[in-house]
């Protein structure tokens, strides 16, 4: 069974990997063991096969070591973060006095899957504001957020935000 069936064609057996129309998010979650490393390893591996580009990260750096070329979120989205006039979390370049380059914007932008794992143990805001600065970008991406909701809280406010990161997480799929 493929885990990615992308094809231009709809056939899993072409070796094109279809663009979304937009930023599409999905969802996995399950305890500990249920497979969703091995579910993102295969993913990957998916995608690169069929030369796409496929980017991997993890809320933490331990959490990142588990995958190949993995990266932190804050590492791959240019986070730190900063608010705007309004009080809205956003992700802004450097030349706009952010820490997102150029070059990794070009790289988010052209990636076919952004994996971000441990997704529980990231506040909303910073999901929301990295999906929405895909999505003000342009990016055509597949986001696919895994965790164990009640595996690895946020060390804030553990409980409270365990249950924003996962309305955020809804929040993402329904827009």
């Amino acid at each position: 069974m493929r885990i990615l069936n992308w094809c231009l064609s709809g056939d899993p057996t072409c070796a094109e990997v279809r663009k979304a129309k937009c930023v599409e998010v999905a969802i996995m979650t399950g305890d500990g063991g249920a497979g969703k490393s091995w579910t993102i390893k295969r993913a990957l591996a998916e995608v690169h096969a069929y030369e796409g580009v496929a980017l991997v990260s993890a809320a933490t750096a331990k959490a990142a070591t588990l995958f190949r070329d993995g990266h932190t979120l804050h590492e791959l989205g240019g986070i730190p973060i900063d608010t705007d006039a309004d009080g809205h979390t956003v992700i802004r370049l450097k030349r706009e006095g952010g820490s997102l380059t150029e070059q990794r914007l070009e790289l988010l932008v052209a990636a076919d899957l952004i994996v971000i794992d441990e997704v529980s143990s990231l506040h909303k805001r910073i999901i929301e504001a990295f999906i929405d600065m895909l999505r003000a970008k342009g990016s055509r991406a597949r986001v696919l957020l895994s965790g164990g909701f009640e595996q690895i809280p946020p060390s804030s406010r553990a409980t409270h935000a365990s249950r924003s990161s996962r309305r955020a997480c809804a929040r993402a799929t329904s827009t």
